[in-house]
């Protein structure tokens, strides 16, 4: 398996959560990317969504460049909010995309040749 994708409703109407895993293996290949676009682009263009919603740790930074890369906007930095086995907390990144910033992103975007 190269990964997996996770797209599903978050709270209200409207909005979605994006997550994604990808294999050791297969990262820094564009896959993620790939699968999230297809995600987004179902979710504005098929489902009709206001919003799309994603977090990611700060010591992440290939998933929150992702983010980025994708036109998703940085709306938070929740300081301490997960909390790990080993008794230490884990920082969060919270990004989201509204179907604004994808009509923008995606007119933006250079076209696949």
């Amino acid at each position: 398996m190269v990964g997996h994708i996770e797209f599903s409703p978050w709270f209200g109407d409207h909005t979605y959560e994006i997550g994604w895993i990808i294999h050791p293996e297969f990262q820094g290949q564009g896959i993620a990317y790939e699968a999230a676009s297809a995600a987004l682009a179902y979710g504005f263009e098929t489902l009709n969504l206001h919003r799309v919603v994603a977090t990611a740790q700060p010591d992440n930074p290939a998933s929150y460049r992702l983010m980025e890369k994708l036109g998703m906007i940085r709306e938070g930095h929740f300081r301490q909010c997960i909390p790990r086995p080993n008794g230490q907390w884990w920082d969060e990144y919270f990004y989201s995309m509204l179907a604004s910033d994808y009509q923008r992103h995606i007119t933006c975007a250079p076209s696949k040749v």
